[in-house]
């Protein structure tokens, strides 16, 4: 956050006050951020916990490095008791650039929609939202009644 200019920075903390009761689900706003940094920080917590004889070496596996990201950590403490805490639902690339950009590479999988959308993030707002969501909500409504 401290890389973020004021405003944003104000934003940001209005948007977790306002949503701070919400169990459901979580955003992530991803600026100043890189999944390969993510992922070694995973990997070297695992590894301290093999080190300190906290988990045994044969219950690593890459759920368990998953479950140890930042993110989906927070995810957890969030949302207890969510299917898969950190898997991505949408993934939204703001400016019009159309590349990952090292954004949740692991979070994202087969079942992540993924949204290059023209505006850029500061402006990003519920008209540029609202169709995603609407077309996500759709997407999963068509997967229950078994359409998809």
């Amino acid at each position: 956050m401290d890389l973020l200019k004021p405003s944003m920075q104000a934003a940001l903390r209005d948007m977790e006050a306002a949503t701070a009761h919400n169990t459901r689900g979580v955003l992530n706003v991803c600026g100043p951020y890189a999944s390969r940094d993510e992922i070694t920080s995973s990997v070297k917590e695992v590894v301290g916990l093999v080190a300190g004889a906290e988990l045994p070496i044969d219950s690593v596996t890459s759920k368990t490095l998953f479950a140890h990201l930042q993110s989906s950590q927070s995810a957890a403490a969030v949302s207890p008791g969510y299917e898969n805490p950190g898997k991505l639902d949408l993934l939204i690339r703001t400016s019009n650039v159309k590349r990952l950009s090292d954004f949740m590479m692991w979070q994202a999988d087969e079942g992540t929609q993924i949204h290059f959308v023209k505006t850029y993030w500061p402006d990003f707002g519920l008209s540029d939202m609202l169709p995603i969501l609407l077309g996500w909500q759709q997407k999963v409504w068509l997967r229950r009644w078994g359409y998809e």
